[in-house]
């Protein structure tokens, strides 16, 4: 049976194939080394900025991951929250969410309402589809645009486009390449922005109600970092527990619970249903990551689970990477940007500072949100305090170094 993502995306061709595949070259876990500076500066600057105050710690995340996706994918790098294509590739991640909910959009029970003119009542999904696919076509033709000038200038910084530009077959399908492209890139970084920032935003609100796995946390980095330094990605092999923490973050409270929408391309019976050609179909990552028999007590979060004698160990167990990312051969082909972002981000941020509870208006504590297809704390006002004087001039020298 065949599949192809639901996303108004082009077919699944040879083009489609070999331009995935230059991406894959560029993004798999053994060239994404190559990206490590930049995920570093940006790390440290995020750090940096939450030394000034943790308000709006959410705006804070999007930002980070919005600079670190811009500059390695298209060469861009951000001037500050209001750039405008960091605007940009928030109004599309709003657009990805809205577009993937089901059940909200009374057309999806009366497929005629598609033919009903604009300005009708209940025709308002008609106005959001024409605005949100404006900005999908802008996220796709901007930073690109960008990047083919810069190149074309001399100016251009080493990315992802630039890569797969000069890759391309200089041949009469030059701007049908040129399509697939801009395709590959804008699914690459918008879902990307969209599940990354949400599952750091979920990150603090989940640490800041497990004060023991805080402690834990700061113990194995004090025995394999010191205090001398900030974690890099060297000490990624050595840091079991926190490797821990990330997995069952993202088993816990996967982003995308339905993962993202396919399209049978041919009728099929599964397990006794019968599934029509062009139906909708969701893989249930909710479902697998919360299976008991594979996570007993699931509900809790429990690095442990990953652990034996102290060290990362999967014997048994499902690695929740090999789920949260999508599967076959649609699989996200940012998985190990994604897996290194959140690495190091978690690890510097787990390393400098303590994040204690957030509270509403109320003094009660916040609760995570299941609504939409993203999953995200309704709220992140999380207290988050630099653990040392030393720490904080820590993250300061560190920005300066970057800077020079």
């Amino acid at each position: 049976m065949g599949y192809t993502h639901n996303l108004g995306l082009m077919p699944y061709d040879d083009q489609w194939r070999r331009h995935r595949r230059v991406f894959h070259e560029n993004f798999h876990d053994d060239a994404i080394f190559q990206y490590h500076p930049t995920l570093m500066r940006e790390t440290h600057t995020f750090l940096h900025d939450l030394l000034s105050s943790a308000d709006n710690l959410a705006g804070r995340i999007r930002y980070l991951f919005g600079a670190e996706i811009l500059d390695i994918v298209y060469g861009i790098r951000l001037d500050g929250p209001d750039d405008p294509y960091l605007l940009l590739i928030e109004e599309v991640a709003k657009g990805f969410d809205y577009a993937t909910r089901s059940g909200i959009f009374l057309v999806e029970v009366i497929p005629a309402m598609k033919y009903i003119p604009k300005w009708f009542p209940g025709a308002s999904f008609q106005r959001s589809a024409a605005h949100y696919k404006k900005m999908a076509t802008l996220a796709q033709n901007k930073p690109f645009n960008h990047a083919k000038r810069a190149l074309v200038d001399g100016t251009a910084k080493p990315s992802i486009v630039t890569r797969m530009i000069q890759a391309m077959a200089d041949d009469l399908n030059r701007e049908s390449e040129e399509t697939t492209i801009r395709q590959v890139l804008s699914v690459a970084y918008s879902c990307k922005f969209a599940l990354t920032s949400a599952a750091f935003e979920a990150f603090f609100v989940l640490m800041s109600k497990h004060p023991e796995v805080q402690k834990k946390a700061h113990a194995e980095l004090e025995a394999v970092v010191g205090p001398d330094r900030l974690p890099t990605f060297e000490d990624r092999e050595s840091l079991h527990y926190i490797n821990a923490i990330i997995r069952e973050l993202l088993r816990w409270m996967p982003v995308a619970p339905l993962g993202l929408p396919h399209l049978s391309t041919e009728a099929d019976v599964y397990d006794g249903y019968f599934i029509p050609e062009g139906t909708a179909v969701f893989g249930n990552l909710w479902a697998i990551l919360r299976d008991p028999e594979m996570y007993p007590n699931p509900a809790q979060f429990q690095p442990e689970r990953y652990l034996k004698d102290g060290r990362l160990n999967l014997d048994g167990v499902l690695d929740p990477f090999s789920v949260v990312f999508g599967f076959g051969r649609r699989i996200c082909p940012g998985k190990a940007f994604a897996e290194g972002a959140i690495y190091i981000t978690v690890t510097a941020v787990l390393a400098t500072f303590d994040i204690l509870p957030p509270l509403d208006d109320n003094g009660q504590s916040i609760e995570l949100s299941t609504d939409g297809a993203v999953v995200q704390p309704i709220s992140c006002k999380c207290i988050v305090k630099p653990r040392s004087k030393a720490a904080a001039d820590l993250i300061r020298a560190c920005v300066a170094q970057d800077v020079t």
